[in-house]
Protein backbone atom coordinates (compact mmCIF):
# COMPACT_ATOMS: atom_id res chain seq x y z
CA UNK A 1 0.00 0.00 0.00
CA UNK A 2 1.93 3.48 -1.09
CA UNK A 3 -0.39 5.19 1.72
CA UNK A 4 1.68 2.86 4.23
CA UNK A 5 4.86 3.73 2.84
CA UNK A 6 4.42 7.11 3.21
CA UNK A 7 3.22 7.43 6.59
CA UNK A 8 4.95 3.90 8.10
CA UNK A 9 6.54 6.69 10.83
CA UNK A 10 3.36 7.86 11.97
CA UNK A 11 0.80 5.25 11.78
CA UNK A 12 3.67 3.69 14.07
CA UNK A 13 3.59 6.54 16.73
CA UNK A 14 -0.10 6.08 16.80
CA UNK A 15 -0.42 2.47 17.18
CA UNK A 16 2.05 2.87 19.99
CA UNK A 17 0.18 5.48 21.17
CA UNK A 18 -2.97 3.46 21.50
CA UNK A 19 -1.53 0.88 23.06
CA UNK A 20 -0.25 3.08 26.26
CA UNK A 21 -4.02 4.52 26.66
CA UNK A 22 -5.61 0.76 26.14
CA UNK A 23 -3.71 -1.02 28.87
CA UNK A 24 -5.10 0.36 31.71
CA UNK A 25 -8.83 0.06 30.30
CA UNK A 26 -10.10 -3.10 30.68
CA UNK A 27 -8.80 -3.41 34.35
CA UNK A 28 -9.61 0.10 35.39
CA UNK A 29 -13.27 0.46 35.14
CA UNK A 30 -13.45 -2.49 38.14
CA UNK A 31 -10.75 -0.89 39.88
CA UNK A 32 -12.22 2.73 39.88
CA UNK A 33 -15.63 1.01 40.75
CA UNK A 34 -14.00 -0.70 44.17
CA UNK A 35 -12.17 2.40 45.27
CA UNK A 36 -14.70 4.89 44.31
CA UNK A 37 -17.94 5.56 46.09
CA UNK A 38 -19.50 6.91 42.92
CA UNK A 39 -17.49 5.34 40.34
CA UNK A 40 -19.29 7.26 37.17
CA UNK A 41 -19.51 10.51 38.75
CA UNK A 42 -15.61 10.24 39.71
CA UNK A 43 -14.61 8.45 36.43
CA UNK A 44 -16.50 11.39 34.52
CA UNK A 45 -15.33 13.94 36.73
CA UNK A 46 -11.48 12.83 35.84
CA UNK A 47 -11.89 11.97 32.62
CA UNK A 48 -13.70 15.71 31.89
CA UNK A 49 -10.68 17.41 33.26
CA UNK A 50 -8.30 15.39 30.76
CA UNK A 51 -10.44 16.66 28.21
CA UNK A 52 -10.93 19.98 28.84
CA UNK A 53 -6.67 19.97 29.05
CA UNK A 54 -6.83 18.32 25.70
CA UNK A 55 -8.70 20.46 24.14
CA UNK A 56 -6.87 23.43 24.76
CA UNK A 57 -3.67 22.24 24.07
CA UNK A 58 -3.73 20.45 20.76
CA UNK A 59 -4.75 23.95 18.57
CA UNK A 60 -2.25 25.87 20.48
CA UNK A 61 0.61 23.62 20.06
CA UNK A 62 -0.70 22.83 16.58
CA UNK A 63 -0.54 27.06 15.94
CA UNK A 64 2.43 27.22 17.55
CA UNK A 65 3.81 24.25 15.02
CA UNK A 66 2.34 26.35 11.67
CA UNK A 67 4.42 29.54 13.06
CA UNK A 68 7.99 28.22 14.27
CA UNK A 69 8.35 24.87 12.68
CA UNK A 70 9.73 22.53 15.32
CA UNK A 71 7.20 19.54 14.63
CA UNK A 72 9.56 17.07 15.69
CA UNK A 73 10.33 18.20 19.04
CA UNK A 74 6.74 18.83 20.17
CA UNK A 75 5.71 15.66 19.04
CA UNK A 76 8.45 14.14 20.92
CA UNK A 77 7.06 16.31 23.50
CA UNK A 78 3.56 15.54 23.43
CA UNK A 79 4.62 11.39 22.61
CA UNK A 80 5.95 11.26 26.35
CA UNK A 81 3.32 12.71 28.25
CA UNK A 82 0.81 9.46 27.92
CA UNK A 83 3.68 7.84 29.99
CA UNK A 84 3.15 9.71 32.94
CA UNK A 85 0.52 8.03 34.77
CA UNK A 86 2.43 4.73 34.34
CA UNK A 87 5.32 6.41 36.38
CA UNK A 88 3.15 7.23 38.79
CA UNK A 89 1.99 3.64 39.16
CA UNK A 90 5.11 2.62 39.50
CA UNK A 91 6.42 5.06 41.72
CA UNK A 92 3.54 3.66 44.21
CA UNK A 93 3.88 0.07 43.70
CA UNK A 94 4.83 -0.86 47.40
CA UNK A 95 1.52 1.08 48.25
CA UNK A 96 -1.96 -0.44 48.67
CA UNK A 97 -4.35 -1.22 45.42
CA UNK A 98 -6.38 2.02 46.27
CA UNK A 99 -3.33 4.59 46.46
CA UNK A 100 -2.31 2.86 43.03
CA UNK A 101 -5.32 3.52 41.43
CA UNK A 102 -5.78 7.23 43.19
CA UNK A 103 -2.26 8.19 41.74
CA UNK A 104 -2.92 6.76 38.28
CA UNK A 105 -5.72 8.53 37.62
CA UNK A 106 -4.88 11.86 38.94
CA UNK A 107 -1.73 11.81 37.16
CA UNK A 108 -3.38 10.47 33.97
CA UNK A 109 -6.10 13.82 34.37
CA UNK A 110 -3.44 16.12 34.44
CA UNK A 111 -0.78 14.54 32.13
CA UNK A 112 -2.01 11.36 30.04
CA UNK A 113 -2.94 14.21 27.44
CA UNK A 114 -2.91 12.18 24.07
CA UNK A 115 -4.75 14.99 21.75
CA UNK A 116 -1.54 17.18 20.68
CA UNK A 117 0.42 13.88 19.25
CA UNK A 118 -2.66 13.28 17.10
CA UNK A 119 -2.77 16.74 15.92
CA UNK A 120 0.40 16.34 15.07
CA UNK A 121 0.54 13.22 12.91
CA UNK A 122 -2.48 13.96 11.39
CA UNK A 123 -1.19 17.15 10.35
CA UNK A 124 1.53 15.50 8.19
CA UNK A 125 -0.64 13.44 6.00
CA UNK A 126 -1.28 16.63 3.51
CA UNK A 127 2.56 16.89 3.32
CA UNK A 128 3.13 13.14 2.69
CA UNK A 129 0.15 11.66 0.05
CA UNK A 130 -2.29 13.22 -1.76
CA UNK A 131 -5.09 10.42 -0.90
CA UNK A 132 -6.53 12.62 2.25
CA UNK A 133 -8.72 10.39 3.32
CA UNK A 134 -7.55 6.84 2.74
CA UNK A 135 -4.14 8.79 4.34
CA UNK A 136 -6.23 9.61 7.82
CA UNK A 137 -8.10 6.25 8.09
CA UNK A 138 -4.86 4.48 8.12
CA UNK A 139 -3.99 6.84 10.70
CA UNK A 140 -7.01 6.39 12.46
CA UNK A 141 -6.93 1.98 11.85
CA UNK A 142 -3.55 2.18 13.64
CA UNK A 143 -4.80 4.38 16.80
CA UNK A 144 -7.71 2.19 17.12
CA UNK A 145 -5.60 -1.00 16.69
CA UNK A 146 -3.39 0.06 19.17
CA UNK A 147 -5.98 0.66 21.54
CA UNK A 148 -7.51 -2.70 20.90
CA UNK A 149 -4.25 -4.40 21.32
CA UNK A 150 -3.55 -2.25 24.28
CA UNK A 151 -7.21 -3.21 26.18
CA UNK A 152 -5.96 -7.42 25.29
CA UNK A 153 -2.56 -6.54 26.78
CA UNK A 154 -4.01 -5.17 29.68
CA UNK A 155 -6.42 -7.71 30.22
CA UNK A 156 -3.92 -10.75 29.94
CA UNK A 157 -0.90 -9.05 32.15
CA UNK A 158 -3.02 -7.09 35.01
CA UNK A 159 -3.11 -3.66 36.18
CA UNK A 160 0.50 -4.08 37.90
CA UNK A 161 2.34 -5.63 34.90
CA UNK A 162 0.67 -2.91 32.19
CA UNK A 163 2.90 0.11 33.68
CA UNK A 164 6.30 -2.28 32.06
CA UNK A 165 4.59 -2.94 28.58
CA UNK A 166 3.61 0.61 28.89
CA UNK A 167 7.43 1.40 29.02
CA UNK A 168 8.33 -0.29 26.13
CA UNK A 169 5.25 0.82 23.93
CA UNK A 170 6.24 4.56 25.40
CA UNK A 171 10.37 4.12 24.70
CA UNK A 172 9.82 2.82 20.87
CA UNK A 173 7.03 5.60 20.17
CA UNK A 174 9.79 8.30 21.33
CA UNK A 175 12.29 6.43 19.40
CA UNK A 176 9.84 6.88 16.58
CA UNK A 177 8.69 10.39 16.98
CA UNK A 178 12.69 10.94 17.23
CA UNK A 179 13.33 9.32 14.02
CA UNK A 180 13.56 11.94 11.25
CA UNK A 181 11.19 11.53 8.66
CA UNK A 182 12.31 12.19 4.98
CA UNK A 183 11.49 14.43 2.35
CA UNK A 184 9.47 16.33 4.99
CA UNK A 185 9.17 20.01 3.82
CA UNK A 186 9.80 23.19 6.10
CA UNK A 187 7.43 23.76 8.55
CA UNK A 188 6.23 27.67 9.19
CA UNK A 189 8.08 30.64 9.34
CA UNK A 190 7.72 34.05 12.28
CA UNK A 191 5.60 35.11 9.29
CA UNK A 192 2.79 32.84 8.78
CA UNK A 193 -0.81 32.79 9.51
CA UNK A 194 -1.09 30.23 11.86
CA UNK A 195 -2.74 30.97 15.77
CA UNK A 196 -0.25 31.31 18.48
CA UNK A 197 -2.53 31.94 20.93
CA UNK A 198 -5.92 31.22 22.13
CA UNK A 199 -7.62 34.49 20.97
CA UNK A 200 -6.22 33.83 17.08
CA UNK A 201 -7.44 29.95 17.16
CA UNK A 202 -10.65 31.68 17.85
CA UNK A 203 -10.42 34.13 15.20
CA UNK A 204 -9.65 31.02 12.56
CA UNK A 205 -12.66 29.14 13.92
CA UNK A 206 -15.16 32.40 13.68
CA UNK A 207 -13.66 33.16 10.07
CA UNK A 208 -13.94 29.34 8.59
CA UNK A 209 -17.91 28.33 8.71
CA UNK A 210 -16.56 25.00 7.58
CA UNK A 211 -14.40 24.28 10.41
CA UNK A 212 -16.78 25.55 12.85
CA UNK A 213 -19.97 23.36 12.27
CA UNK A 214 -17.27 20.39 11.51
CA UNK A 215 -16.21 20.83 15.15
CA UNK A 216 -19.81 20.72 16.61
CA UNK A 217 -20.06 17.81 14.29
CA UNK A 218 -17.14 16.18 15.44
CA UNK A 219 -18.10 17.08 19.29
CA UNK A 220 -21.79 15.74 18.92
CA UNK A 221 -20.81 12.55 17.56
CA UNK A 222 -17.57 11.91 20.13
CA UNK A 223 -19.62 12.62 23.20
CA UNK A 224 -21.17 9.21 22.01
CA UNK A 225 -17.93 7.97 21.41
CA UNK A 226 -16.24 8.85 24.21
CA UNK A 227 -19.34 7.82 26.64
CA UNK A 228 -19.21 4.24 25.33
CA UNK A 229 -15.25 4.37 26.09
CA UNK A 230 -15.05 5.38 29.24
CA UNK A 231 -18.30 4.13 30.88
CA UNK A 232 -19.46 1.29 28.67
CA UNK A 233 -16.90 -1.06 30.18
CA UNK A 234 -18.20 -0.10 33.15
CA UNK A 235 -21.71 -0.46 32.48
CA UNK A 236 -20.98 -3.68 30.95
CA UNK A 237 -20.10 -5.07 34.37
CA UNK A 238 -22.06 -3.75 36.56
CA UNK A 239 -25.34 -4.69 34.32
CA UNK A 240 -24.13 -8.37 33.33
CA UNK A 241 -20.93 -8.97 35.24
CA UNK A 242 -18.92 -9.12 32.52
CA UNK A 243 -14.94 -10.36 33.24
CA UNK A 244 -12.51 -8.95 31.98
CA UNK A 245 -11.66 -11.68 29.59
CA UNK A 246 -14.91 -10.31 27.85
CA UNK A 247 -14.43 -6.76 28.38
CA UNK A 248 -11.29 -7.59 25.94
CA UNK A 249 -13.24 -9.60 23.76
CA UNK A 250 -15.72 -7.08 22.92
CA UNK A 251 -12.78 -4.05 22.48
CA UNK A 252 -11.07 -6.47 20.44
CA UNK A 253 -14.49 -7.20 18.04
CA UNK A 254 -14.49 -3.07 18.10
CA UNK A 255 -10.90 -2.83 16.78
CA UNK A 256 -11.43 -5.63 14.16
CA UNK A 257 -14.85 -3.78 12.64
CA UNK A 258 -12.58 -0.48 13.15
CA UNK A 259 -9.78 -2.45 10.87
CA UNK A 260 -11.76 -3.38 8.21
CA UNK A 261 -13.75 -0.16 8.01
CA UNK A 262 -10.57 1.96 7.91
CA UNK A 263 -8.57 0.10 5.20
CA UNK A 264 -11.17 -1.19 3.23
CA UNK A 265 -14.62 0.48 3.61
CA UNK A 266 -13.93 3.90 3.65
CA UNK A 267 -11.20 4.04 1.24
CA UNK A 268 -13.93 1.91 -1.39
CA UNK A 269 -16.72 4.46 -0.47
CA UNK A 270 -14.80 8.07 0.20
CA UNK A 271 -13.94 7.88 -4.05
CA UNK A 272 -17.89 7.02 -4.89
CA UNK A 273 -19.45 8.99 -2.55
CA UNK A 274 -17.09 11.96 -1.41
CA UNK A 275 -15.96 13.16 2.27
CA UNK A 276 -19.09 14.66 3.22
CA UNK A 277 -21.93 12.31 2.50
CA UNK A 278 -19.59 9.36 3.45
CA UNK A 279 -19.26 11.14 6.89
CA UNK A 280 -23.19 11.32 7.30
CA UNK A 281 -23.59 7.93 6.87
CA UNK A 282 -21.11 7.01 9.26
CA UNK A 283 -22.80 9.34 11.70
CA UNK A 284 -26.77 7.59 10.58
CA UNK A 285 -24.51 4.14 11.33
CA UNK A 286 -22.90 4.96 14.86
CA UNK A 287 -26.60 6.44 15.86
CA UNK A 288 -28.20 3.16 15.12
CA UNK A 289 -25.02 0.94 17.06
CA UNK A 290 -24.79 3.22 19.81
CA UNK A 291 -28.80 3.18 20.47
CA UNK A 292 -28.79 -0.14 20.33
CA UNK A 293 -26.65 -0.92 23.46
CA UNK A 294 -29.73 0.91 25.32
CA UNK A 295 -32.45 -2.01 24.47
CA UNK A 296 -30.25 -4.88 24.82
CA UNK A 297 -31.59 -7.73 27.99
CA UNK A 298 -28.92 -10.63 27.11
CA UNK A 299 -24.80 -10.70 27.10
CA UNK A 300 -24.53 -11.86 24.21
CA UNK A 301 -26.80 -8.88 22.10
CA UNK A 302 -23.90 -6.67 23.43
CA UNK A 303 -21.55 -8.43 20.62
CA UNK A 304 -23.68 -7.32 17.87
CA UNK A 305 -23.22 -2.96 18.04
CA UNK A 306 -20.03 -3.19 17.77
CA UNK A 307 -20.66 -4.29 14.29
CA UNK A 308 -21.82 -0.72 13.23
CA UNK A 309 -18.45 0.51 13.21
CA UNK A 310 -17.94 -0.91 9.96
CA UNK A 311 -19.46 2.16 8.92
CA UNK A 312 -19.18 4.52 12.04
CA UNK A 313 -15.41 5.04 11.74
CA UNK A 314 -16.01 6.92 8.47
CA UNK A 315 -16.77 10.05 10.62
CA UNK A 316 -13.16 10.90 11.97
CA UNK A 317 -11.27 10.51 8.73
CA UNK A 318 -13.72 11.98 6.32
CA UNK A 319 -13.42 15.21 9.01
CA UNK A 320 -9.51 15.53 9.23
CA UNK A 321 -10.27 15.46 5.28
CA UNK A 322 -12.77 17.72 5.12
CA UNK A 323 -10.62 20.38 7.57
CA UNK A 324 -7.55 20.15 5.74
CA UNK A 325 -9.05 20.73 2.41
CA UNK A 326 -11.12 23.83 4.06
CA UNK A 327 -7.92 25.38 6.01
CA UNK A 328 -4.77 27.77 4.35
CA UNK A 329 -1.57 25.22 4.15
CA UNK A 330 -0.77 28.24 7.10
CA UNK A 331 -3.36 26.55 9.09
CA UNK A 332 -3.27 23.17 8.49
CA UNK A 333 -2.02 21.87 12.49
CA UNK A 334 -4.41 24.66 13.49
CA UNK A 335 -7.21 23.08 12.05
CA UNK A 336 -6.12 19.73 12.86
CA UNK A 337 -5.70 21.26 16.70
CA UNK A 338 -9.27 22.33 16.30
CA UNK A 339 -10.81 18.93 14.78
CA UNK A 340 -8.70 17.13 17.99
CA UNK A 341 -9.81 19.38 20.32
CA UNK A 342 -13.57 19.16 19.43
CA UNK A 343 -12.70 15.25 19.76
CA UNK A 344 -11.29 16.20 23.18
CA UNK A 345 -13.68 18.41 24.50
CA UNK A 346 -16.14 15.81 23.63
CA UNK A 347 -13.80 13.53 26.05
CA UNK A 348 -14.17 15.41 28.52
CA UNK A 349 -17.71 16.54 28.56
CA UNK A 350 -19.10 13.45 27.79
CA UNK A 351 -18.14 11.63 30.96
CA UNK A 352 -19.58 14.09 33.55
CA UNK A 353 -23.01 14.06 31.82
CA UNK A 354 -23.18 10.45 30.96
CA UNK A 355 -21.65 9.67 34.00
CA UNK A 356 -24.56 11.47 35.58
CA UNK A 357 -27.04 9.81 33.29
CA UNK A 358 -25.91 6.06 34.40
CA UNK A 359 -25.98 7.32 37.88
CA UNK A 360 -29.63 7.92 38.25
CA UNK A 361 -30.58 5.66 35.60
CA UNK A 362 -29.08 2.34 37.99
CA UNK A 363 -32.13 3.05 40.00
CA UNK A 364 -34.60 2.81 37.39
CA UNK A 365 -35.89 -0.17 35.89
CA UNK A 366 -34.93 0.41 32.51
CA UNK A 367 -30.67 1.38 32.98
CA UNK A 368 -29.78 1.36 29.52
CA UNK A 369 -31.46 4.96 28.68
CA UNK A 370 -28.54 7.19 28.53
CA UNK A 371 -27.37 5.01 25.55
CA UNK A 372 -30.45 6.37 23.78
CA UNK A 373 -29.86 10.24 24.45
CA UNK A 374 -26.42 9.55 23.10
CA UNK A 375 -27.91 8.18 19.79
CA UNK A 376 -29.68 11.27 19.54
CA UNK A 377 -26.75 13.05 20.25
CA UNK A 378 -25.08 11.78 16.90
CA UNK A 379 -28.39 12.49 15.31
CA UNK A 380 -28.24 15.89 16.13
CA UNK A 381 -24.70 15.98 14.63
CA UNK A 382 -25.44 14.64 11.66
CA UNK A 383 -28.35 17.44 10.82
CA UNK A 384 -25.99 19.65 11.65
CA UNK A 385 -23.87 18.01 9.20
CA UNK A 386 -26.04 19.52 6.17
CA UNK A 387 -25.45 22.83 7.35
CA UNK A 388 -22.16 22.76 5.49
CA UNK A 389 -21.62 25.23 3.32
CA UNK A 390 -19.87 24.72 -0.41
CA UNK A 391 -20.54 22.17 -2.28
CA UNK A 392 -19.03 18.52 -2.01
CA UNK A 393 -18.36 17.05 -5.08
CA UNK A 394 -19.20 13.44 -4.76
CA UNK A 395 -21.93 14.38 -2.63
CA UNK A 396 -24.93 12.29 -3.19
CA UNK A 397 -27.21 13.25 -0.65
CA UNK A 398 -28.05 17.06 -1.61
CA UNK A 399 -26.17 17.57 -4.95
CA UNK A 400 -23.67 19.30 -3.90
CA UNK A 401 -25.99 21.62 -1.57
CA UNK A 402 -26.82 22.27 1.77
CA UNK A 403 -30.32 22.63 4.10
CA UNK A 404 -29.58 26.22 3.74
CA UNK A 405 -29.23 26.76 0.06
CA UNK A 406 -32.19 24.40 -0.38
CA UNK A 407 -34.13 26.46 1.89
CA UNK A 408 -36.59 29.57 0.52
CA UNK A 409 -33.94 31.81 2.53
CA UNK A 410 -31.34 30.05 0.06
CA UNK A 411 -33.26 30.53 -2.75
CA UNK A 412 -34.49 34.56 -1.84
CA UNK A 413 -30.39 34.85 -1.33
CA UNK A 414 -29.38 33.44 -4.63
CA UNK A 415 -32.05 35.50 -6.09
CA UNK A 416 -30.82 38.93 -4.74
CA UNK A 417 -26.92 37.88 -5.30
CA UNK A 418 -28.15 37.55 -9.15
CA UNK A 419 -29.77 41.32 -9.03
CA UNK A 420 -27.59 43.13 -7.50
CA UNK A 421 -29.69 44.13 -4.48
CA UNK A 422 -28.17 47.18 -2.28
CA UNK A 423 -27.08 46.36 1.46
CA UNK A 424 -29.48 48.55 3.04
CA UNK A 425 -32.24 47.32 1.04
CA UNK A 426 -31.39 43.29 1.41
CA UNK A 427 -33.20 42.40 4.45
CA UNK A 428 -36.39 43.46 4.05
CA UNK A 429 -36.54 42.25 0.71
CA UNK A 430 -35.59 38.85 0.96
CA UNK A 431 -38.24 38.50 3.78
CA UNK A 432 -40.42 39.55 1.16
CA UNK A 433 -39.36 37.04 -1.31
CA UNK A 434 -39.06 34.13 1.70
CA UNK A 435 -42.83 35.23 2.19
CA UNK A 436 -43.67 34.71 -1.74
CA UNK A 437 -41.93 31.42 -1.88
CA UNK A 438 -43.76 30.25 1.39
CA UNK A 439 -47.14 31.36 0.12
CA UNK A 440 -46.36 29.64 -3.20
CA UNK A 441 -45.93 26.25 -1.67
CA UNK A 442 -49.23 26.43 0.34
CA UNK A 443 -51.17 27.28 -2.77
CA UNK A 444 -49.29 24.96 -4.93
CA UNK A 445 -47.81 21.69 -2.87
CA UNK A 446 -46.02 19.11 -4.74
Amino acid sequence: MAVLSELRREALILALLGILLGLPVTQLSQLQQETFQQPFLVAGFLVSIKGGLNTALAPLIGGRVDRGGHLDLWLLISVALPMAPFAAMLLTSRCSKETQVLAFSFVDTLLGLSGPAMCLCFTLVPQRTAKLTEGYALLNFALSSGLGLGAALGALLGFGAAGGAAGLAAGAAAVAAAWPAAAREARGAPDTAGAENGGEVMKILKENETLRLLSVVVFLDFLAEQMLVSLLLLYLESRFHFTAVYLACELLLVGLSASFSLLFVVPKLQKSMGDLALMRLGMVANTISVAFFGIVWQPWQVFLPPLGCILAFAVFPTANSLASASAAPTQAATAQGLISGARTLAEGVSPVLFGGLFQVAQRSSYPGWPFLVAGLCVALGTAVSYYMPGPDAGDLLLGGRNLVQLSPWGRAKRHADRIGWPPWNRQRRLSQVVKRLLERGKRYPS
